[in-house]
């Protein structure tokens, strides 16, 4: 079969699937959700763990929950943290919790719109929650089949028709809304769905532009689709297979694209050029989050070991090394400076870091504890 025949096909082929998708979405979403509710659990003492709001009966929660993931608005100015009973909205500059929504479930993945006035949260139950990120007050909510592992939104919209949102979730599908707010009314048109992920899907991120939307599985590659016909355009490997891709990012350039694995490794992905670029190896563990600063020129990546590691975007070698900033950690957000990160321990302690210009060390700005430390077991 000639190439050119052969390209014919793959295209008509992801053009179907993404128009098949788009049917099945759209009769889930059907199912919208105004509220969340408390599902019906055996007492207190017959469990382990208790997630979700407190029990009619009880008086009040002692702590927040366990840390699960966090977001930073686009202006810097908010920070979204989501656990396992709730998501919470915080003031970087004094850690003022501004509002809390209460959940049935954990909180699996954040959001915000490019705008800074919706925030999406996915859930571990399936649910896509779209809400106010001023007030906290929940739009609309849709419900999935499984695990929302990741989502993103595009920076603008594709011909004026609002910004699209794309949910991963952990069953190997994306699922791509257009998102419309006018008058304080939401209103979520699903576009369609990629052709399915052979494993969960556990990062995405939307180009500069919004024309190519990148997933990373958790078999380990890295894959670049059309965002506007859901066409797959090329897939890399080069994190070691069965080692998910928890970290995406794009650079201001819109042709390199930054990837980190739990296989410890950063890799720069050349886009034009459709190749990997170099290697970046440093960490110990797992590598949660990759961000970059404002002119694309540094790329900052932390990881479970507790390092935060700054790269020159051109070469190999680290610049700085950040080491025991938060022993264990769970969970890791960029300011979109790519300067000030949070960092949230296993212990339960969240600490925001300033990089500084020089030195090894970063200086802490701020910390805040009450979250619950990463254990199943209430003794006492």
């Amino acid at each position: 079969m000639s190439p050119d025949r052969r390209d014919k096909l793959i295209g008509r082929h992801a053009r179907t699937a993404f128009r098949r998708g788009a049917v099945l979405w759209s009769v889930l979403a059907l199912a919208f959700l105004l509220s969340a509710c408390a599902t019906a659990r055996p007492a207190v003492s017959e469990v382990i763990s208790y997630d979700g709001p407190p029990p009619p009966d009880a008086r009040l929660r002692l702590g927040k929950g366990t840390i699960t993931v966090m977001a930073f608005s686009p202006d810097g100015e908010y920070l979204a943290v989501g656990s396992n009973v709730g998501l919470y909205l915080y003031r970087t500059g004094t850690f003022e919790e501004v509002w809390l929504v209460p959940g049935n479930r954990p909180v699996s993945s954040l959001a915000f719109s490019a705008d800074g006035s919706l925030l999406a949260a996915g859930l571990e139950s399936g649910a896509l929650i779209l809400l106010d990120a001023a007030t906290g007050d929940i739009l609309t909510t849709l419900q999935g089949t499984a695990e929302v592992g990741s989502l993103a939104w595009s920076s603008a919209g594709l011909e004026d028709e609002g910004v699209l949102l794309a949910a991963g979730f952990n069953d190997g599908q994306v699922i791509v809304s257009n998102v419309r707010r006018a008058d304080d009314e939401v209103t979520v048109d699903v576009v369609g769905a990629l052709e399915r992920h052979s494993s969960g899907v556990s990062s995405l991120a939307y180009s500069p532009d919004g024309r190519i939307l990148a997933t990373g599985s958790r078999s380990g590659f890295v894959s670049l689709w059309n965002a506007r016909t859901g066409q797959l355009l090329q897939t890399f490997a080069g994190h070691e297979i069965g080692q998910a891709v928890l970290a995406l990012d794009w650079l201001p350039d819109g042709g390199t694209l930054i990837s980190g694995s739990r296989d410890h490794q950063v890799i720069v992905w050349d886009i034009r050029a459709g190749q990997q670029a170099r290697t970046l190896a440093g960490h110990e563990g797992g590598v949660l989050s990759v961000g970059h600063s404002p002119d694309g020129a540094s790329v900052v990546s932390a990881s479970d070991d507790g390092t935060v590691i700054v790269w020159n975007a051109e070469v190999t070698e680290p610049v700085r090394t950040l080491e025991g900033l938060s022993t264990e950690t769970d969970a890791v957000a960029w300011s979109p400076d790519g300067v000030t990160f949070v960092a949230a321990s296993r212990g339960g302690t969240l600490r925001m870091w300033n990089l500084g210009p020089d030195g090894p060390d970063g200086e802490l700005l701020q910390e805040v504890e009450g979250f619950t430390a990463r254990s199943r077991s209430v003794r006492g």
